[in-house]
């Protein structure tokens, strides 16, 4: 059982810290370890939304409102994210399996990639409804949307592929 200090909004688990990252609604992200003793704390600019590790750097984006804060283990900002469109609230985020490259959408369908090593946006597009989840493999980002349709990503190509929802799930890649 894991006792916190404020409601919580997001957790995100770091396996090769053995540590929980867990936001809080009191605009707080808090760092537990197995046994539920609280470690590092920090406080962020407005009550986040969303949370996602990046096993590769141990870095942790942020997203609260229109914003995406990249920043360490003990809260150092590394890098501010912004996409062109100012809208809507990110409402999911998705690591590359490298660590360089980070996805969001936001409520309005509108879905950016970012290279996390000078915060440029790679490619951004509107999708055909929300996209509730990411998932990242190999060289690309699988973007599934409500409508039950999905978009394959490619990060090396940078062209977006669309595909109808299968049966059996998303196409091999």
């Amino acid at each position: 059982t894991l006792t916190t200090k404020a409601e919580i909004i997001a957790v995100e688990y770091a396996e090769n810290l053995n540590t929980f990252i867990v936001a809080e609604k009191d605009n707080s992200i808090r760092n537990y370890d197995l046994s539920g003793k609280l470690g590092h704390e920090y406080k962020i600019k407005a009550k986040p939304t969303f949370l996602k590790y990046n096993h590769q750097n141990k870095s942790v984006a942020i997203s609260y409102g229109k914003k995406i804060d990249l920043v360490d283990m003990q809260g150092k900002n590394i890098r501010a994210l912004t996409p062109h469109w100012k809208y809507y609230d990110f409402i999911t985020l998705a690591w590359s399996p490298s660590g360089k490259y980070l996805a969001a959408c936001d409520n309005g369908n509108i879905c950016t990639v970012w290279s996390v090593d000078d915060g440029k946006i790679i490619k951004e597009w509107m999708d055909q409804a929300i996209a509730f989840s990411f998932t990242a493999k190999e060289d690309g980002i699988m973007c599934f949307n409500g409508s039950g349709d999905s978009n394959l990503y490619n990060l090396k190509t940078k062209e977006p592929k669309f595909y109808k929802h299968e049966k059996n799930g998303p196409p091999k890649t």
